[in-house]
């Protein structure tokens, strides 16, 4: 993972990233119903050929829609070598703007900077997806919690889903998240996908 501080940075900026909830007309009640949805749906996942890249692009524009007066700044180091894999786009989307939302959070207090990349495995076949913070970094007592649905590390500021909705949506896509934090400073969750589709009953469209 590089340093946060070497990372060029899109200028995009949010006064706290929870507020991008709003701005995406998600408001607390609606971000926790979008993720209630996410994670009790039983559908089967609609895959598509996707530019992994574009789809994390599209999560910072959303992010540069907000007021630009913040200390909390978000940059893209993306992979312009990445395959087009087979994803579903509605549930990555999620996925990708839940961990931005997280890592927003954990830098309300101070500000930061948070660079979303992208990378391809060529050895295994995955492509991913990292969200570094520079922030505190993650509790010892918390990472045993931090993908159990409902078991928010925030107290009454969390729901407890947005991560849970993350690891459900990587295992449909046949893939993993992990965290961990930083040795510089900060956390990073990853998502490893694969990049061609294993066999199974799901049609690419």
């Amino acid at each position: 993972m590089k340093n946060l501080a070497e990372e060029p940075l899109t200028g995009v900026r949010s006064p706290a990233l929870g507020e991008i909830v709003g701005t995406f007309a998600t408001s607390k009640i609606g971000d926790l119903v979008m993720n209630m949805l996410s994670y009790s749906t039983g559908r089967m996942p609609r895959y598509e050929t996707c530019d992994l890249n574009e789809i994390v692009r599209d999560v910072v524009e959303m992010a540069s829609a907000v007021v630009a007066d913040s200390r909390v700044e978000v940059g893209m180091d993306l992979d312009d070598s990445l395959p087009r894999v087979p994803l579903d786009r509605a549930g990555i989307h999620r996925s990708v703007l839940n961990l931005l939302m997280n890592a927003g959070e954990a830098l309300e207090a101070k500000g930061g900077k948070i660079v979303l990349s992208t990378f391809y495995d060529g050895d295994v076949d995955k492509v991913g997806i990292a969200v570094a913070d520079d922030g505190p970094g993650i509790a010892e007592n918390d990472v045993p919690m931090l993908f159990v649905p409902f078991a928010s590390t925030k107290g009454g500021r969390g729901t407890g889903l947005g991560l849970a909705v993350v690891r459900k949506t990587t295992e449909e896509h046949y893939g993993d998240v992990t965290a961990e934090n930083r040795p510089e400073g900060g956390a990073a969750f990853t998502i490893r996908l694969p990049a061609t589709m294993p066999k199974r009953d799901a049609e690419i469209f």
